[in-house]
């Protein structure tokens, strides 16, 4: 009976424009398929088809930076700074890895910056973002827009944080060049970590997808 119904809705909206009538028809579809108990299965798999779709228009805006245009060797803080030979020692829960809290605090301590606390991937819409990956306003490049200072929001494929709705799951403190490389402090499995961040990268296969600056 649920089927018969499900139909003849279909049928009736067939006048409606294309993404109209998509939008509705799934409407539909969701009604039968609970009226018959295998809804919830079968709609979660195509949601979460859709929300990994890149195409999906993310609600952070992207601002300028306020330190556009300065000399890569100047901080956030408006100084030179020059990269320390160790990571900063940092209290942390012992809960999680709260890589997000380390790099916020790491920040603070380096910098004298404070960005608005969050989850990784609450980080930008918390703070500023001045550059996310494959938005036209943005240059092709992150190595252009980041400064000492910035957080940037990685993610890596193998992380067992990753679901549909967050673009990424980890947060590093960029902390400036070294010998010619672009020098990270993170925390990862209660470690923290000073690292070559392409290096980092290409061996983890992860991309950065945001640069983080705060407000």
């Amino acid at each position: 009976m649920a089927w018969k119904i499900f139909r003849v809705q279909r049928v009736q909206k067939q006048g409606l424009p294309s993404e109209k009538r998509r939008r509705s028809w799934k409407k539909r579809a969701m009604t039968a398929l609970r009226v018959m108990g295998i809804g919830t299965a079968i709609w979660s798999g195509v949601h979460l088809k859709e929300a990994h779709d890149e195409r999906v228009i993310r609600p952070v805006r992207v601002e300028r930076s306020a330190y556009a245009g300065m000399p890569e060797n100047i901080s956030l803080s408006g100084k030179p700074f020059k990269v320390p030979k160790a990571p900063p020692s940092i209290s942390m829960p012992e809960e999680g890895d709260w890589c997000s809290l380390y790099a916020r605090l790491a920040a603070e301590k380096l910098f004298g910056i404070k960005y608005t606390k969050g989850f990784a991937w609450q980080l930008a819409g918390l703070n500023k973002s001045v550059w996310q990956k494959g938005n036209p306003a943005c240059p092709k490049d992150f190595h252009q827009v980041i400064r000492s200072g910035h957080l940037l929001g990685i993610f890596i494929p193998s992380s067992s944080h990753n679901e549909s709705n967050r673009p990424y799951t980890h947060v590093a403190l960029y902390v400036g060049i070294e010998d010619g490389r672009n020098i990270v402090f993170h925390r990862i499995r209660r470690r923290t970590l000073k690292d070559d961040l392409d290096a980092y990268l290409e061996s983890r296969h992860a991309e950065v997808r945001e640069v983080i600056e705060p407000r």
